[in-house]
């Protein structure tokens, strides 16, 4: 390794182990309440990774227990409320159970995430959280020392927008995580990440909760899969816990998907398209169907199911159509776009507003054979290959290497169109052709 500039990387809230192992988030006294009676014993809360990722409440009881909560399973009725802390979780279900020189019991808490620390006004200064499954990032790499006098490399980048600064280390071990986690289909931290006010001003509980889960969208659009920021944590001025929030990372093991990055990102286009995702978000409507329309982007991207992918995929279309056209160009009324324009009309003028051109790609051509006598152009063979999927008498014979084409020509689409609305120009992998392309940044809106 050659000389890297010394510096420290972000110590993880939690003690994270290795490729598909659990990690404790908490232990102590644990009451349960079962039919107006408490009962207390020990307990852990853990994030759990097999058979799917998940929040496990782990108690240990005396015997006494046993009977009140065999009843709980077997009438599929939840208990009142487990204590962690001074905080308690409502109607969590017994999932697992067992009895021998005492009972232990797992609860599966009733929704995540399960917020545990609360503050009551806004004494949050920084807050971390880890990433699992991210990527590797083509950045500068640090070295550190420990205590022992151990060695270790990282990378770490800092993306900065909308008074926020958003600091991320990789673990030292990444490309030795990334390798196991492909191996078994697993699961593991792959960075921590810290986010902090740029003027070191603090957060409230409420906007600690609306920038996290605005990260989720960012992450799972870089990676091509869902990626969740995973028990973030947050800290007041004196360094104290003050909020967390224990959430599992989304149970899809790790996956390669198609998408517009066949490279590790370096931190240049990260931080430029950080910074236009971030004003996206300051607009009421364009942050509602940025998170709406990537959810279904991210869902569909996956070559299972072809035909409900290509359905979400022709939706997600439409929508940021309406947004272009409706919302923010304002060339046609809500009257006019909902009810006087075909499908194949609305995505062309998105597809015209944003400069991506109308023709249809060599492969869904090759594929379609004599059915592509019909299409004027891509938005109109999108949406007939979509309406022969859904409407029984307008089936044709389009193959699954048809709808493979157009379906992955979609999101080719809908990747430029995020692309330009986040402000990023230059070279992007073209999953359509396969070959490498370059995009313009899109108009201002």
């Amino acid at each position: 390794m050659p000389w890297c500039e010394v510096n420290n990387p972000i110590e993880p809230a939690f003690p994270f182990g290795e490729v598909n192992s659990s990690t404790e988030l908490w232990n102590g006294s644990f009451p349960v309440s079962i039919s107006g009676k408490e009962y207390i014993g020990k307990g852990q809360a853990k994030l759990e990774i097999f058979p799917k990722p998940r929040i496990a409440l782990i108690g240990y009881f005396d015997n006494e227990a046993y009977g009140p909560l065999l009843n709980c399973m077997v009438n599929t009725t939840p208990a009142e409320y487990v204590k962690i802390g001074e905080k308690m979780i409502l109607s969590p279900f017994p999932s697992a159970l067992s009895a021998g020189g005492g009972v232990i019991v797992e609860f599966t808490p009733h929704q995540t995430p399960v917020c545990v620390l609360e503050p009551d006004s806004t004494d949050i200064k920084q807050i971390t959280f880890a990433l699992y499954n991210f990527g590797d990032i083509n950045c500068k790499t640090f070295r550190s020392t420990d205590s022992n006098h151990n060695i270790s490399f990282f990378k770490k980048i800092t993306l900065k927008a909308d008074k926020l600064s958003l600091e991320i280390t990789s673990v030292s071990d990444l490309k030795d995580r990334l390798d196991k986690i492909r191996q078994t289909n697993g699961y593991s931290i792959t960075h921590t990440a810290l986010l902090e006010k740029e003027d070191g001003t603090p957060f409230n509980v409420k906007n600690a909760n609306l920038f996290i889960s605005s990260l989720t969208p960012f992450f799972s659009f870089i990676k091509g899969s869902w990626c969740t920021p995973v028990c973030p944590v947050g800290f007041d001025k004196l360094g104290k816990r003050v909020w967390e929030s224990w959430a599992p990372p989304p149970s899809s093991p790790f996956q390669k998907p198609l998408s517009w990055l066949n490279t590790p990102p370096n931190e240049e286009t990260l931080q430029t398209i950080f910074a236009g995702y971030s004003k996206c978000l300051q607009d009421t409507s364009m942050r509602e169907t940025i998170y709406e329309s990537l959810e279904w982007y991210v869902n569909s991207n996956k070559t299972d199911n072809l035909e409900a992918n290509l359905i979400l995929t022709q939706a997600a279309l439409e929508r940021l159509s309406y947004e272009f056209m409706v919302n923010k160009k304002k060339c046609i009324s809500i009257k006019g776009f909902k009810d006087r324009l075909y499908a194949s009309d609305r995505i062309r003028l998105l597809l015209s507003y944003m400069g991506i051109p109308l023709s249809i790609p060599k492969n869904i051509l090759d594929s379609a054979g004599k059915n592509t006598k019909k299409w004027e152009d891509f938005p109109h063979a999108l949406t007939e290959i979509r309406n022969g999927i859904v409407h029984p008498d307008k089936k044709e014979s389009n193959g699954k290497k048809t709808i493979f084409h157009a379906w992955n020509a979609g999101m080719w689409v809908l990747e430029v169109i995020y692309l330009k609305a986040f402000g990023y120009s230059g070279k992007y992998f073209n999953r359509s052709s396969g070959y490498l392309d370059e995009v313009s940044a899109g108009p201002s809106f």
